[in-house]
């Protein structure tokens, strides 16, 4: 039994079959990781976001393949600058209309819609939500 926005891990098992049982839609997004963590791809930086701003990104799951974190920005909020060091997918829980500001001063608006993923490589920014809502996220961050 799942609930939304719940994070899951499954190792993995060979060939199988899923079977959603609910009477509703449900949208799941499914990373396959593929190969094996690489233990020199380790989170060092001063910068990290967690250790930056930890009332906004919060670790959900780790394991040496990834790090998964959930972003919760208030509405009109933003986060100082944070480094993120390793590639990583972020699937939006909820619509995304934020400012980002790179540490070269480039400035660039995110715009998402819930249910949307997108892919990002390491970076320098800041960022604000432009939303008078909650934006949130999950970021997936790989270790290979």
């Amino acid at each position: 039994t799942w609930k939304a926005g719940d994070v899951k891990w499954s190792p993995a098992t060979g060939m199988h079959t899923s079977e959603v049982v609910s009477d509703a839609p449900v949208t799941i997004v499914e990373i396959e990781v593929k190969k094996p963590g690489d233990p020199a791809k380790k989170i060092t930086t001063a910068m990290d976001p967690l250790k930056v701003f930890p009332q906004v990104y919060h670790v959900e799951f780790e394991n040496s393949q990834v790090r998964v974190v959930r972003v919760k920005f208030p509405p009109h909020s933003g986060a100082p600058m944070h480094e993120h060091q390793l590639n990583r997918v972020v699937v939006y829980l909820t619509d995304q209309n934020t400012r980002m500001t790179g540490a070269d001063g480039k400035v660039d608006v995110a715009v998402h819609k819930a249910g949307e993923a997108s892919w990002g490589g390491a970076t320098k920014h800041q960022e604000e939500n432009l939303m008078d809502g909650v934006f949130e996220a999950l970021m997936v961050e790989f270790k290979n």
